[in-house]
């Protein structure tokens, strides 16, 4: 359960932060390096993140594909 209010508390901030490499990456084709980008900024703020990665990269996925399905990446 702890992990789930993790991800729920994370979800604005991940939001905001996925949008934000977007914006200074717009290129297609560059998800693992925006992927990365986003973990490198979430660990270096929080080294506590390193451990909870798989669970916080997974719902990073989930966060790009519904907003890419949305279109809200749209250039």
């Amino acid at each position: 359960m702890d992990k789930i209010k993790l991800i729920i508390n994370l979800l604005p901030i991940l939001i905001s932060l996925i949008k934000s490499v977007e914006t200074a990456l717009p290129e297609k084709g560059q998800g693992a390096t925006k992927l990365e980008m986003v973990k490198e900024i979430l660990i270096s703020v929080d080294s506590g993140v390193s451990a909870m990665w798989p669970f916080v990269e997974s719902t990073i996925t989930a966060i790009v594909k519904a907003m890419n399905v949305s279109g809200a990446f749209k250039h």
